[in-house]
């Protein structure tokens, strides 16, 4: 008897696609802002990471410029997971929705109400100097605008937690492992941020003084002395009195080091 599940056809998977999006780096993305039309879209798709369908029904209603801080109401009915979301919008986001806003727009309006097909934007990315695949099978789509605002927020060294939050994502994984592009990090300047753990050099210790070093250090301490003593000497002399006797043993003394030490030094020179 043969198995009743050999007559079921098996259902090709076109979710395991044999390319993968990447995230565009900083200089890509600003040459794309420098086209002349489209680039306010991308702009957008860039600091919110909202999906190309997400983009096109933001209404202007949904944007809160004035608001501090200002930001845009992603309504339930416009997202991939049915649930209402409220994005932060960056300061140069706010400059550029506000230049494009009609001083008659109506809330119910679109913000984008014509959306770059895949084409077109392919087309913006080849004039921006774009590669579109790379050598490792990786496309370069609208899409990457969501993974290059993912990648920018761990870049940016944003918590995971709250990167989850912004990308909207119920699994971690996600967040980590398929929308942060690896090859955009900054790995050297990880290793960079390490502390050292060699400890300070030390300075290296003087060598030792030589004998005729030391009698020249000596006789520098007492020539000080001596010749406080021997302008005393003058002086007295001058007014014909005797030194006190601690200034006579004091000369003693001195004339008793400089006599040792001379016949120390010569005896250094033989």
């Amino acid at each position: 008897m043969s198995h009743p599940l050999e007559k079921i056809k098996p259902v090709p998977i076109r979710g395991n696609r044999a390319f993968k999006y990447r995230a565009l780096s900083s200089d890509e993305l600003k040459a794309l802002l420098q086209l002349p039309r489209r680039s306010e879209i991308y702009h957008f798709a860039a600091m919110t990471g909202l999906r190309h369908a997400e983009v096109g029904k933001v209404q202007w209603g949904d944007l809160h410029l004035d608001s501090n801080p200002p930001f845009v109401h992603v309504r339930a009915e416009t997202t991939k997971n049915g649930h209402e979301a409220t994005i932060k919008l960056h300061t140069d986001l706010v400059t550029v929705l506000e230049s494009i806003r009609p001083e008659t727009a109506k809330s119910a309006e679109y913000v984008f109400p014509f959306m770059p097909d895949n084409k077109t934007v392919r087309r913006d990315f080849i004039s921006a100097g774009i590669e579109t695949n790379n050598d490792r099978n990786e496309k370069a789509s609208f899409h990457s605008f969501r993974k290059t605002f993912c990648t920018m927020l761990h870049m940016a060294g944003i918590p995971q937690r709250e990167t989850q939050e912004l990308m909207r994502h119920s699994d971690a994984s996600l967040t980590n492992d398929v929308y942060a592009d690896r090859s955009l990090f900054a790995l050297g300047n990880a290793i960079d941020s390490l502390p050292s753990l060699i400890s300070p050099t030390a300075p290296p210790p003087e060598p030792p003084k030589s004998d005729f070093s030391r009698l020249s250090m000596a006789q520098a301490d007492y020539s000080g002395e001596f010749e406080k003593v021997i302008k005393r000497s003058i002086s007295l002399e001058k007014q014909k009195e005797s030194p006190s006797f601690g200034e006579f043993l004091l000369f003693k003394e001195w004339c008793t080091r400089m006599e040792s030490n001379h016949h120390a030094v010569a005896g250094t020179r033989t």
